[in-house]
């Protein structure tokens, strides 16, 4: 299955020391969720995802 979804958190750089683990970006990869079979029931997610994409 490919990765459509990635979530990030914030480091100091040189001790890798977590800022916070109350904020995380979260990036969803539209086309790759599209391409997932429907039996893992995504697609009705993609769709509302994809509402919101296009709507700006």
């Amino acid at each position: 299955m490919k990765i459509f979804h990635n979530a990030y958190r914030l480091k100091e750089i040189n001790t890798n020391e977590e800022l916070t683990d109350a904020m995380e970006l979260h990036f969803i990869e539209i086309p790759k969720l599209r391409k997932l079979d429907n039996t893992e029931g995504n697609i009705r997610h993609a769709r509302s995802m994809d509402s919101i994409y296009t709507e700006s």
